[in-house]
Formats: C-alpha cells, structure tokens, sequence
C-alpha cells in the first residue's frame, strides 16, 4: 500500500518501549527476539525482483508483534500509575483508529493510482491495444520494454515455445507477423 509501511505509526512508542525492556533484561530468549528482527529484512534487501513486495520482509511481523506486545504491556502498567490514565488511552485509543481509517483510505483508494507503475499495467493495457488493432495495419512498431512481448503473446493466444526461447534469448527485436 503506498505512503504506509510495515509498522503502525501508533505502535512506534509500543516498539521503543519493548526494545528498552529487552536491553534491561538478561533474559536470552528476548534478545533472540532483537537479532530477529534485526535479521528478518535480509530476504527483502538481498532480492531486487518484484520491488515492492511486503512477502520477503513478512518474517518480520513476528517479532515486532512480539516486541510491541512485550512494549504495551510495559507502557500500560506505567499509565495506570497516572491520575489521568483513561484519558491518554482515549486520545491513544483514537489516534490509532484515525491510523487504521487512513490505511483503509490509501488501499481503498490511490493503491490503484499506484498499480500502473509498480505492476507493469501500462505494459499490459498497450499488449491489449495492439492485439486488438494489429490488423489494421501493415507494420506495428513498438518499443521493447519490460515484459510488453510477453504480455502481447498472452493476449494474442500464442503460446508456441519457440517464440518464448527467442525472446528469452536475449535479444531486443521481438516480431510476430506484422
């Protein structure tokens, strides 16, 4: 989803909190959540295919539940020492909605803005526009980008293995019929 990241915002103080547990501790268990995590988004930083993907940095959803979880936990006995402790969680407690109503928002909304450029839809569209009008002219000239031979040859039914060894050979002239 754009403009929005792994982590909540609202869970920031959650996460620091937890974190400041763990390096007050000499509890073994918890530091292997902190190496987790610190290790987790390796799989996402060492694989450039399909940028943006949210699958490889998944292994960390774990511990940073775990750590926030461990955070609110610490945060939650502190605030029930204050006189005024229902009103932070209410202002909390709303924030964290509005959060929550502003991802609904971007993914409801301008994720399809976004999905032109970061998922080839441009390609596509264009591969759909010349199979349909292909015979309306003698020579169609297009540019080789990205995946467009592939996404041509979907959508003009052509799946001889030929023709996908020749383009995956390498070379930047691909020419079906016209």
């Amino acid at each position: 989803v754009p403009e929005v990241g792994i982590v909540y915002v609202f869970m920031l103080p959650f996460l620091i909190f937890g974190l400041v547990q763990i390096a007050h501790t000499d509890d073994k268990r918890s530091r292997l959540l902190v190496w987790w995590l610190l290790v987790s988004p390796l799989p996402g930083v060492l694989t450039y295919e399909d940028i943006p993907s949210v699958t490889r940095t998944s292994f960390m959803i774990i511990p940073l539940v775990l750590v926030s979880g461990l955070g609110a936990a610490v945060l939650y006995r502190k605030l029930k020492q204050l006189r005024f402790w229902r009103a932070v969680l209410a202002v909390f407690v709303i924030l964290s909605f509005l959060e929550i109503v502003y991802f609904g928002h971007e993914y409801a909304i301008h994720q399809k803005s976004h999905k032109a450029t970061l998922r080839d839809v441009g390609m596509m569209e264009l591969a759909k526009y010349l199979v349909h009008e292909q015979s309306k002219y003698d020579v169609i000239v297009a540019s080789y980008q990205s995946n467009l031979p592939f996404y041509f040859l979907f959508f003009a039914g052509d799946y001889r293995g030929d023709i996908k060894e020749d383009i995956s050979g390498g070379t930047d002239r691909f020419q079906r019929k016209n």
